[in-house]
C-alpha cells in the first residue's frame, strides 16, 4: 500500500499530544490517548489523515477494511487489510468496484478496480463523542454504483451522526457460485456471498475503530436502497452478524435470496462461454479455479448481460449458501432466533416500478400504464415490506418496527403533485430511489429527477427532506423515529389498520406527512 505521510510538524504535534496524554492520565471510554478529536486518528492498522469538509464536518475517504481481492484472493472471504508505518492521507475516494458505465445495452465499457474495499467516514467537526453510527450501503442492483456516489457530509453535519460508507465487491465478482470455488476447508471461501461478506468485514472494522473517530460502536444502524435494502436484509438473517449493528433500515429492499443450485448453474453458464471463447476442452475440474481467476475483469463481465444503468440483466442476489446466509432464506423470519431482533424501519416508494419501465412509457396509452405500474408496485411493496414486517410483528420480543412509503411525486390527476407535467408524472411519479435525495439532502442525485426538484418546489421538497432525516435521526439515536412537526411515527403492528404506515409527501411550500394506509 502507497503511504504519503504527513508533515514533520504534523508527526511532532501528535507526538507532544500522545505525551501530554500520558502525562496527565485522563483518557477515557472512546478516548485515544485522551487526544481531542480531530483530524490525525489512529486506527487499529495505522494513523489516518483525514480532511474539513462540507457541513461542518471532518471526513476520512478510501480507508482500507479489507487487503485487495485480486489474484488468488478473488472469490474469497475478505482477509485483513496490511498494517501501515506513518500517515496515511485519507483525502480521495478510492476506485469503485469493477462494473459496466452507461445506461443503455451495448454502449457499456467496463470501469472500476478489484482493488476497492474501502470505507468512508464523516462527523460533525465538534467533540461530540458516542455519537451514532450511520453505516450505509449503496444499491445498484448489487452491480453499480459506489460509496463515492453519496454526500456523507449532509447526514453527519445536519444529523450529528458519524456516517460509513463502503464500497463491496459487485457483480459475479460479489456474488459467484461454482463447485470448484468450494474444494478448500475455509467454508467462507466457498460461500459464494462475497460481497456479503465485504459488507460484515466493514462492520467489523466499525466495532474496532469507529469510537476513534467519536462514534459508538453499541449504537449501530445498518441502511440500504434498493439492492443496498436486500443486503440489509440479508445481514439482519445472517448468523454471522450478531452485536454488528443494532438498528437497521431497509429502503425498497427485501429479504431476496437465490439458492445455490440456481446460482450454480448461471456461472457454469458463464464458464462453458469462456471456454468456448478460448477454444478449450480438455480443462479438467482441478482447473477450473485457476481458469477463472486468470481471466480479466472485462473477460468476466463480458460474459454477462447488462441492462439499464449500465446494471446486468442477471441481477444477482445474496446466496442461501447455509454459512453466511441461511439455507431457507427468508423464512428465518419465522424464528426470532435465527434472524436479529432490532428496530427496524422498511419502506418504499409508492409508484417504484415505473423507474424499470420507463423506457416503454407511450403518451397515447399513459393511463394504461399508470394503472399497471401502480398494481406491480403494490405488489412489490406487499412481498417486500408488508409481508417481513408482520412475520417478525407476531413475535414477542420483536423490537418496534415501522413502515413508511414516498408519495412525493406520485401522478394526481388534479394537479401532477411536483411534475412540472401530466406526462413526466406519469411516467416517473413516486418512483424506485426517488427516497434518496431526500433522504441524503442531495439533489437531484439521478438526472432523470431533475425536473421534479426545481426552484418553484424547493421549499416543500427540503421541507419534506429534513422532517425525513429527522426522523432518521431519532431512529438512530433511539430506536424510536418518534415526532416530526407534530406527527408522530406510530409502530407497525400489521393488522392492516388505515393508519399502518407513515406517508411521505409536500406541496410547492411545506411537507405533507401524516399516518395512513397505502
Amino acid at each position: 500500500m502507497s503511504v504519503k505521510r504527513v508533515s514533520k510538524l504534523g508527526l511532532l504535534f501528535f507526538s507532544m499530544s500522545l505525551i501530554l496524554s500520558v502525562l496527565s492520565g485522563c483518557a477515557t471510554k472512546g478516548e485515544a490517548h485522551g487526544d481531542s478529536l480531530g483530524l490525525l486518528v489512529q486506527t487499529d492498522k495505522g494513523l489516518v489523515q483525514g480532511a474539513e469538509d462540507e457541513k461542518e464536518t471532518w471526513s476520512w475517504k478510501g480507508i482500507p477494511f479489507a487487503k485487495p481481492p485480486v489474484g488468488e484472493l478473488r472469490w474469497k472471504a475478505p482477509r485483513e487489510p496490511e498494517a501501515w508505518t506513518g500517515v496515511l492521507e485519507t483525502t480521495e475516494f478510492s476506485p469503485v468496484a469493477p462494473q459496466f458505465d452507461g445506461n443503455f445495452p451495448g454502449e457499456q465499457s467496463v470501469i472500476g478496480s478489484e482493488d476497492c474495499l474501502y470505507l468512508n467516514v464523516w462527523r460533525p467537526r465538534t467533540q461530540e463523542r458516542d455519537l451514532p453510527v450511520y453505516f450505509w450501503i449503496h444499491g445498484g442492483a448489487n452491480s453499480v454504483g459506489s460509496a463515492s456516489e453519496y454526500e456523507g457530509q449532509n447526514i453527519a453535519g445536519k444529523s450529528h451522526m458519524v456516517v460509513v460508507t463502503i464500497n463491496y465487491r459487485l457483480g459475479p465478482l460479489g456474488w459467484f457460485s461454482h463447485p470448484a470455488l468450494r474444494e478448500g476447508e475455509n467454508s467462507l471461501d466457498g460461500s459464494g456471498n462475497y460481497g456479503t461478506m465485504d459488507m460484515i468485514k466493514a462492520l467489523q472494522w466499525v466495532q474496532t475503530n469507529i469510537e476513534a473517530f467519536g462514534g459508538n460502536p453499541d449504537n449501530v444502524m445498518i441502511a440500504g436502497e434498493s439492492a443496498g435494502g436486500f443486503n440489509v436484509c440479508s445481514l439482519l438473517v445472517s448468523p454471522r452478524t450478531e452485536g454488528l449493528f443494532h438498528k437497521a433500515m431497509s429502503q425498497s429492499g427485501g429479504f431476496n435470496m437465490v439458492p445455490v443450485s440456481q446460482a450454480d448453474e448461471s456461472s457454469e453458464r458463464v464458464l462453458n462461454e469462456m471456454l468456448a471463447a478460448d477454444g478449450r476442452t480438455d480443462i479438467g475440474e482441478s482447473e477450473i479455479a485457476a481458469y477463472l481467476r486468470s481471466k480479466s475483469v472485462d473477460e468476466l463481465l463480458n460474459m454477462y448481460h447488462p441492462g439499464g444503468f449500465g446494471m446486468l440483466a442477471d441481477q444477482l442476489m445474496p446466496l442461501m449458501d447455509g454459512t453466511v446466509l441461511p439455507s431457507n432464506g427468508a423464512e428465518a423470519l419465522n424464528d426470532p432466533a435465527t434472524y436479529r431482533q432490532v428496530p427496524l424501519i422498511m419502506g418504499a416508494n409508492k409508484e417504484e416500478m415505473k423507474l424499470f419501465n420507463y423506457f416503454t412509457f407511450d403518451p397515447a396509452a399513459a393511463q394504461e400504464y399508470q394503472a399497471n405500474m401502480v398494481a406491480m408496485s403494490g405488489f412489490m411493496i406487499k412481498n417486500a415490506v408488508d409481508n417481513p414486517l408482520t412475520a417478525m410483528a407476531a413475535h414477542e420480543n420483536q423490537p418496534a418496527l415501522y413502515a413508511y412509503q414516498l408519495n412525493y411525486g406520485a401522478y394526481n390527476k388534479d394537479g401532477y403533485n411536483a411534475w412540472p407535467d401530466e406526462n413526466s408524472a406519469i411516467q416517473f411519479g413516486a418512483c424506485h430511489a426517488l427516497d434518496l435525495p431526500l433522504v441524503w439532502a442531495q439533489y437531484p442525485y439521478l438526472d432523470i429527477y431533475r425536473g421534479i426538484f426545481r426552484p418553484e418546489n424547493e421549499k416543500g421538497y427540503t421541507a419534506l427532506s429534513d422532517a425525513m432525516m429527522a426522523y432518521i435521526a431519532q431512529f438512530a439515536y433511539t430506536g424510536n423515529p418518534g415526532t416530526v412537526n407534530g406527527v408522530t411515527w406510530e409502530a407497525w403492528n400489521g393488522d392492516g389498520g388505515a393508519a399502518e404506515r407513515i406517508l411521505f409527501d409536500a406541496d410547492s411550500t411545506e411537507a405533507l406527512i401524516a399516518m395512513g394506509g397505502k
